[in-house]
């Protein structure tokens, strides 16, 4: 039997979705099988900013089989919280990160947002060759990355 799946806007003013956790409490109150869209970006703050990798496991752990597409960004990590910046010009271990979704979804859809013209070209080159040089590398299939504490 399918599931019949729905289909909500919210605004973040009203129910924000800052972690993990808040979004699996909105899912839960909505009540029908939901899918989304996963940007890591905004899961992180000045006092998790560091844990990114961890964050993103638990992410793809919590919400497996269910999310439609990935929003790609990249920061700096500052004491202030993460900076956007172009994807590819920050500090984001984008090759893992990327190695993460692709262990998640071989064909996951990959947005970029927050990178503007000049770098969009640079960004989607950065994608492409990271995605297609992981097809050349051993890995085990269904494996999210273990957290190393290397980040």
């Amino acid at each position: 039997e399918t599931p019949e799946y729905s289909s909500v806007v919210l605004s973040q003013s009203i129910f924000p979705c800052h972690n993990v956790a808040a979004l699996k409490e909105l899912r839960r109150i909505i009540g029908k099988p939901t899918k989304g869209i996963f940007d890591l970006f905004n899961y992180l703050d000045a006092g998790n900013q560091g844990d990114y990798l961890n964050i993103l496991r638990e992410g793809l752990d919590t919400f497996a089989g269910e999310i439609l597409l990935f929003h790609m960004k990249d920061c700096l990590l500052t004491e202030d919280g993460p900076k956007q910046v172009p994807l590819g010009t920050g500090e984001l271990d984008l090759r893992e990160i990327l190695k993460r979704i692709k262990a998640y979804d071989e064909n996951a859809v990959l947005t970029l947002e927050g990178t503007t013209d000049p770098h969009i070209a640079n960004a989607v080159t950065t994608i492409k060759e990271i995605w297609e040089s992981l097809d050349e590398e051993d890995s085990d299939s269904g494996d999210f990355g273990e957290e190393t504490g290397d980040v």
